[in-house]
C-alpha cells in the first residue's frame, strides 16, 4: 500500500524522497524499481543517535515541504525528533497496528514529540478511540484515511460471479498468513466440532511458518478431507466465489485486508470484534465471534450458516465498500492532506 500511495503521488506531481534508516526491505526495492529517489543511511542499529544525526543532514540539504514518518519506534522516535529541530517541520506519520493488542507506537516519548507537529492519519474512528483509550494520546490534527484494497476489479468482479450451487457439504475460507497470532488452530479445533454437526470443509489460503504444526494438528483431530491447505495463491479473488463463509481467527486485527476483501466479493464473514470489524460486521451484515472458547464459536458459527444474509444485500454492501476502499480514492484522500500540511512542493 505504502508503494502504491507514493508512486501515485509522485505521478500526480508530487516530489517524493525516500530515507532508509537501515536497507530498502521489498517495499523499499518496490519504490526503487518505480524510479523515485531515495537516501540509504545503512545503519546497522536504527536507536543509535546517529539515525538523528543523518535526517538532520538529509533535511536540511533537501528542505522538504512535509516528513512522512513510519509508525515503527525509531522512525518516529527519531522522525519527530528531526523534524522538530528542523524548524518544526510538518510531520505526519499514519497508524496502522498501534493501539490493537499488545502494539503501542505511541510510548511516552512518542507521546512527547506528537505535541510538536500532532497530524496522524488513521484508519477510523475506532482507532481514533483506541490511541485515545489505550495509548493516551490527546486529539490532534487526525484524519481518517482508510486502507485500500489493492487488485479491487478483480473482488468487484467475482461478486457478480453466479452464485455457489447448492450443495450438501458447505464450504468454508480463511486468508491468512499462516503464523501464531493468527490462530489458525484454534480454527481447526472450531472445525472439528462443527463437522459432528454438519457436513463442511474450511480451506485455509495463504503460507507461513505454522503450517507443519497445522498438519499435525488436524491429523491429530482426525480432520481428513474436510481441511485443505492451498498455500499461498495469486488468485484468490477467483477462489472466493466457490465458498459460503468467510473465517478469521486472529488474535488481534486493525482493519484486516483479507476481510475487504471477501465482503466485497459478496461473501458473509464471521470473525472476532477486533479493530474495525465490530463496524465491518455488526447490524447483522457479518457474524461477530465472541470470546474464546471453539464450542461457542462452532455453535455460533453452525447457526449462521443457515441464516446467512441474503446474496443482494452482500452485493449491496460489497459495492459500498468498493467505493470506500477504492485505491484512487485513498491516494485522493492523502494528496489533499499533504498538500494541506506541507503545500503543493
Amino acid at each position: 500500500m505504502l508503494a502504491s500511495l507514493l508512486t501515485a503521488l509522485a505521478a500526480d506531481g508530487c516530489r517524493v524522497e525516500l530515507c532508509f534508516l537501515k536497507r530498502p526491505g521489498a517495499v523499499g526495492e518496490e519504490l526503487l524499481a518505480n524510479g523515485l529517489p531515495a537516501t540509504v543511511c545503512d545503519l546497522r542499529d536504527t536507536r543509535s543517535p546517529a539515525a538523528l544525526l543523518a535526517l538532520l543532514r538529509l533535511l536540511r540539504k533537501r528542505q522538504p515541504d512535509l516528513l512522512y514518518i513510519q509508525d515503527h519506534h525509531d522512525c518516529l522516535f527519531w522522525g519527530r525528533l528531526a523534524a522538530g529541530l528542523c524548524g518544526f517541520l510538518p510531520a505526519l506519520s499514519p497508524v496502522h497496528s498501534s493501539a490493537q493488542g499488545r502494539l503501542r507506537a505511541f510510548r511516552l516519548p512518542n507521546r512527547l514529540l506528537l505535541g510538536l507537529s500532532p497530524h496522524l492519519a488513521t484508519l477510523g474512528q475506532w482507532q481514533e478511540r483506541a490511541l485515545a483509550e489505550r495509548e493516551g494520546l490527546a486529539r490532534g490534527d487526525w484524519t481518517a484515511i482508510p486502507n485500500p484494497v489493492p487488485g479491487l476489479a478483480a473482488f468487484t468482479a467475482a461478486a457478480a460471479a453466479p452464485p455457489r450451487a447448492a450443495a450438501g457439504r458447505r464450504e468454508l475460507v480463511c486468508v491468512a498468513a499462516l503464523r501464531p497470532e493468527k490462530r489458525l488452530q484454534r480454527l481447526l479445533d472450531v472445525l472439528a466440532l462443527l463437522q459432528r454437526r454438519r457436513s463442511l470443509r474450511l480451506t485455509l489460503i495463504g503460507e507461513g511458518p505454522e503450517r507443519a504444526r497445522l498438519e499435525a494438528h488436524a491429523a491429530a483431530l482426525g480432520l481428513g478431507d474436510c481441511l485443505r491447505l492451498l498455500g499461498r495463491r495469486d488468485d484468490v479473488a477467483a477462489l472466493l466465489p466457490d465458498f459460503d463463509l468467510f473465517l478469521l481467527g486472529s488474535e488481534e486485527e486493525a482493519l484486516p485486508l483479507s476481510v475487504l476483501e471477501a465482503l466485497i466479493s459478496g461473501l458473509p464473514v464471521a470473525a472476532p470484534p477486533h479493530g474495525a470489524l465490530p463496524g465491518l460486521l455488526g447490524a447483522g451484515r457479518g457474524l461477530l465471534l465472541a470470546g474464546e472458547a471453539p464450542a461457542a464459536w462452532a455453535e455460533a458459527i453452525d447457526g449462521y450458516l443457515d441464516a446467512l444474509p441474503p446474496l443482494p444485500a452482500r452485493r449491496a454492501y460489497g459495492r459500498r465498500l468498493a467505493e470506500e476502499h477504492a485505491p484512487e480514492r485513498f491516494a485522493a484522500r492523502y494528496g489533499r492532506l499533504l498538500a494541506r500540511l506541507g503545500g503543493q512542493g
